[in-house]
């Protein structure tokens, strides 16, 4: 006899932040963040981590082609996430030499909160 799975999908957007980080310098930020497990897995792999009693997705990703991670987090944490992450190593204006890296634009466009840098992590 086989199990029938039952799935729900919904709609999350509206209530989560989503954040990349690419380049050398994430897999030392992942670490610092307490998501070192995730260090030189494959991409597509993920887990789930806690902040402030609110589950932290993270996964392995390639966005634009430089290697990194994906967070993706409740927006209620979301300020204070940001803060940890450049607080710990990406400059001020590090999002800056994005594209001249990838040929890419360095902001990502939310009907939301309208352009966010990106940050590339040195």
């Amino acid at each position: 006899m086989t199990a029938t799975l039952q799935v729900e999908v919904q709609d999350i957007s509206s209530s989560t932040v989503l954040f990349t980080l690419a380049g050398p310098g994430s897999d030392e930020l992942m670490t610092k963040l307490g998501a070192g497990s995730l260090v030189d897995r494959e991409e597509g792999s993920h887990a789930v981590f806690g902040a402030a009693g609110q589950p932290v997705v993270v996964s392995v990703a390639a966005e634009l082609g430089v290697a990194g991670y994906s967070i993706v987090a409740s927006e209620g944490i979301g300020g204070d996430l940001w803060q940890r992450i450049v607080g710990q190593v990406c400059g001020a204006h590090a999002w800056r030499r994005l594209p001249h890296q990838s040929h890419a634009s360095p902001c990502n466009l939310s009907d939301k909160y309208g352009y966010f840098p990106a940050c590339m992590c040195e």
